[in-house]
């Protein structure tokens, strides 16, 4: 009896160490089924977090960009706005500068007409002032007849005439060299 309890008692001690050890390889192997879980979570979240790290990345630098082409885009605008503006300063320059070229050349024209004018009539001046005197020291006989006096007068009216005709020529071929050489300044 008593040899029967004991081999009872070891069976059930027997029994007890395999359930134990069945319990730890069960315990063990759910931890490790945990551990890989874990783990696959780990993994997951990661790649979860760099997708989102990524995702940002990429809206940032998308962000970026759009504000680099908007700031160019921008400058580019100012660019072209001081561009036109400084265009226009310098015709409007050009323009100041043709018309001031203008009336100094209307002015020289109207310099050299008066000059020419206060000359002519200097000339006609010494002329009577010669004819008076030649008239007070020559005979009566000897004075020019009205023809003669029509004709000289005629001769210096033609010459001056072909003098004033020539003078202006000569002006309207200065003006449009200068003209010209405006021209191709601004090209």
């Amino acid at each position: 009896l008593q040899e029967q309890q004991l081999q009872e008692e070891e069976q059930r001690h027997k029994n007890e160490k395999e359930r134990f050890e069945w319990e730890a390889q069960l315990e063990a192997q759910r931890q490790q089924e945990e551990t890989v879980k874990f783990a696959k979570q780990q993994d997951l979240e990661k790649k979860k977090d760099g997708e989102k790290q990524e995702r940002l990345r990429k809206e940032k630098e998308k962000k970026d960009a759009d504000k680099k082409r908007k700031e160019e885009e921008k400058l580019a605008k100012k660019n072209e706005k001081e561009s036109k503006e400084q265009e226009e300063k310098n015709k409007a320059e050009r323009d100041r500068l043709q018309h001031i070229k203008r009336q100094k050349e209307e002015e020289t024209l109207e310099a050299a007409r008066e000059e020419a004018e206060g000359k002519r009539q200097q000339e006609l001046e010494q002329l009577c002032a010669a004819n008076l005197a030649a008239a007070k020291s020559a005979p009566k006989d000897s004075f020019p007849t009205r023809a003669e006096l029509a004709e000289a007068v005629a001769a210096k009216e033609l010459h001056r005439k072909q003098h004033a005709a020539a003078s202006a020529k000569k002006d309207k071929h200065e003006a449009a060299a200068a003209a010209a050489a405006l021209a191709e300044q601004k090209r």
